[in-house]
């Protein structure tokens, strides 16, 4: 968010959730409810990032597990780094979630300790109403977003262990036994790439109604 990080940039502190920085960000208009649809526009963009990484580690996996023993050294290493992107990007996933989750916790905080301020009890209320409505949908995302990744835990696993295994065997046999688990590790990913397209678009819609005022 372009308007968040000029701030940012403005006010001369680092991105992160403390006291000042919000109060900061609030002297040139943006308030937490911004800072979390930024947070979760970060999130949303970095499961887009892994995505494109576990495609990728599946498709060096691929060459790699066809590759003549020639150029299996050369497949090896394409394949070693599409796990390390992988792995960056899975990390990338998990930063920006708990990022998300403290600008989520002090939003509700702050937005809970106000209800006590209202005179008026209708506005009270529907405040009241709001709050939980957004509590329930902002519960909805964070429990998609973490079984998203817990979800790629599984294939980085699987990836890793055949890096490791290629690195002091290659040879024939570790080929032949890469192809023997291409087909589970081909599922595997397709599932986490499905699911990383749900949990894309439960941000989606929790940024579409942030940004409608519901």
């Amino acid at each position: 968010m372009t308007r968040l990080l000029a701030a940012a940039l403005l006010i001369g502190l680092a991105a992160c959730e403390t006291t000042p920085y919000y109060a900061a960000l609030e002297q040139v208009g943006i308030e937490k409810r911004d800072l979390l649809v930024d947070r979760v526009e970060d999130a949303r963009g970095s499961q887009k990032g892994a995505q494109e990484a576990f495609r990728a580690a599946l498709s060096s996996y691929r060459s790699t597990s066809a590759a003549q023993p020639s150029r299996l050294e050369v497949a090896y290493d394409d394949f070693s780094g599409a796990y390390d992107n992988a792995k960056d990007k899975s990390d990338a996933v998990h930063s920006d979630i708990q990022s998300m989750r403290r600008v989520a916790t002090d939003m509700f905080a702050e937005w809970e300790s106000e209800l006590n301020k209202y005179q008026d009890a209708n506005l009270r209320a529907e405040s009241q109403a709001q709050l939980t409505a957004t509590r329930q949908r902002y519960a909805a995302l964070d429990a998609r977003l973490v079984q998203s990744e817990e979800k790629m835990q599984p294939v980085l696993l699987a990836f890793r262990d055949r890096v490791l295994f290629l690195k002091h065997n290659l040879n024939a046999q570790a080929i032949q036994q890469m192809r023997g688990e291409q087909a589970r590790i081909e599922g595997d990913v397709s599932a986490l790439i499905a699911d990383l397209d749900q949990s894309i678009a439960e941000a989606n819609q929790f940024i579409a109604a942030m940004n409608a005022g519901a």
